[in-house]
């Protein structure tokens, strides 16, 4: 059994109205799977990215948001349960769920190896 974890970035943004925009879920394939794609909601962004969600500063996102007046902050690393209510909030709960579910499915003797 490999103890190998692929990581996936979901990125979520919120207007300070309230507004949702559409998810942005950056994959570390060169190309996404077709049954992953196809399984997306048509209004999500797939986007991808050649290191995972170890960083997402680039010169062209720079000159983007300059470009737009967009004030573009780079948080310290651990600290979006601090300085991002959503992680706190919405994700918290998605995330507390999500263990449990794995935990369940890995405790029935048919899925052991």
């Amino acid at each position: 059994m490999e103890n190998k974890k692929e990581l996936l970035t979901v990125l979520m943004t919120f207007t300070t109205s309230g507004k949702i925009c559409p998810p942005l879920i950056v994959f570390p394939y060169v190309r996404p799977p077709k049954a992953v794609v196809q399984s997306m909601p048509e209004t999500w962004v797939l986007g991808r990215s050649d290191n995972g969600h170890k960083s997402h500063m680039t010169l062209a996102l720079s000159e983007f948001c300059n470009k737009d007046q967009i004030i573009l902050y780079a948080l310290p690393p651990n600290t979006t349960h601090i300085l991002q209510p959503a992680d706190v909030s919405v994700f918290r709960l998605l995330k507390e769920g999500w263990k449990n579910t794995i935990r369940k499915w890995q405790s029935n003797p048919e899925n052991i190896n």
